[in-house]
């Protein structure tokens, strides 16, 4: 290899200067030139550019997620001290299962009140009745009537509505009612899924903002990525998607199987969901990010095979034949713009159609 690197060398300084001698106008023309010999005996090879089909894709970023009905981040309704999780991260629960329990004396607050409510609503019902008979049979007055009434439906409203409060929470009406009270708030999960996350541990004392459990089912996990609204035209379903993670060169598909219809206000994007095999869930977390090609097409372009592309820092070249005299062949390099690239071509910007170019062998003369 060496050998042939000099005699290319030599090749290039001898036809430098050739070119200098002969005509000073292309002196400034430093062509690298190579022996028809060297050409064979390297299996170098030469070709025009040719059009081909190349993918036109939208690049862009993501993350592996799960859409929110199959996720929650489980907060208790109601401040007080854990008292214990039965669970850890990756077990699996069921929708209304009971994760926690949380020892509350503000629910004791709650229950007192409504116990109160509930005995005084009996009251005044029963005053209510006796005073609507009495002014339809014109012995009391309408203002005792409307006094009564009023007294009875406030009292109702607020006795409804802490009876659904305490339904919400999982709390026995019956057993309120009947001046049973108990300071154990048990906190359940809206969802089916495997709990990902705990975020505190028996004896701490929670707060009603505080997120707990967090719960997702990664069985339903997709690629979720972010397409701004200039390309959101060239999305349909059923396109091919390539993500790759981020520190890891492992090529993954997917496909588009939903999108979002409204756009995101803070910065022009809209959602685009891509599925996943089964097997590759197995590999994958949720949260991972990502980055993707979504290909939503192709087009003609003019192309080159990639090994025929030199690249020098940010700069693209080739080696385009110049001339060539019965023993040697003449390439002068060429700054191109490169595209986009196909299994082993890659589309560069328009070069001069009919001529040639070192597509084999191009390496060993850089």
């Amino acid at each position: 290899m060496n050998r042939i690197f000099f005699l290319i060398t030599l090749s290039f300084m001898v036809s430098c200067k050739k070119e200098s001698t002969e005509n000073n106008t292309t002196s400034s023309e430093h062509y690298i030139s190579v022996t028809k010999e060297q050409f064979a005996s390297n299996q170098m090879a030469l070709d025009s550019m040719k059009k081909r089909d190349f993918p036109e894709t939208i690049e862009t970023a993501g993350k592996l997620a799960v859409q929110p009905i199959y996720s929650a981040k489980i907060s208790a309704p109601l401040a007080g001290y854990l008292k214990n999780i039965p669970f850890k991260v990756g077990d699996y629960v069921n929708k209304g299962q009971s994760l926690l329990q949380v020892e509350s004396n503000e629910l004791l607050d709650i229950q007192k009140e409504y116990a109160q409510l509930y005995q005084q609503l009996r009251f005044l019902k029963s005053e209510f009745d006796r005073q609507k008979t009495l002014w339809e049979e014109n012995i009391s007055s309408q203002k005792n009537f409307l006094k009564a009434e009023s007294d009875y439906k406030t009292t109702l409203a607020m006795t409804q509505n802490l009876k659904s409060k305490l339904s919400a929470m999982g709390v026995s009406i019956s057993h309120v009612e009947n001046g049973k009270f108990s300071n154990a708030l048990a906190v359940q999960t809206p969802v089916s899924g495997y709990i990902i996350k705990i975020n505190t541990s028996p004896g701490a004392f929670v707060a009603a903002t505080d997120v707990l459990i967090e719960v997702a089912d990664w069985k339903q996990m997709q690629v979720e990525l972010k397409v701004f609204e200039k390309d959101f035209a060239k999305i349909t379903l059923n396109q091919p998607i390539e993500f790759q993670l981020s520190n890891n060169a492992q090529v993954f598909k997917s496909q588009v199987v939903s999108f979002e219809k409204s756009v995101n206000e803070s910065d022009r994007s809209i959602a685009v969901y891509g599925s996943l095999e089964e097997n590759m869930k197995k590999q994958l977390a949720l949260g991972m990010m990502l980055q993707a090609k979504i290909f939503t097409g192709t087009s003609k372009a003019v192309s080159l095979p990639t090994e025929a592309i030199y690249q020098e820092g940010k700069n693209q070249w080739v080696l385009l034949l110049q001339k060539e005299d019965p023993k040697n062949y003449y390439f002068l390099p060429q700054k191109v713009k490169v595209k986009n690239a196909q299994e082993n071509f890659t589309s560069i910007d328009i070069l001069p159609n009919q001529k040639m170019y070192l597509v084999k062998g191009a390496a060993m003369l850089w």
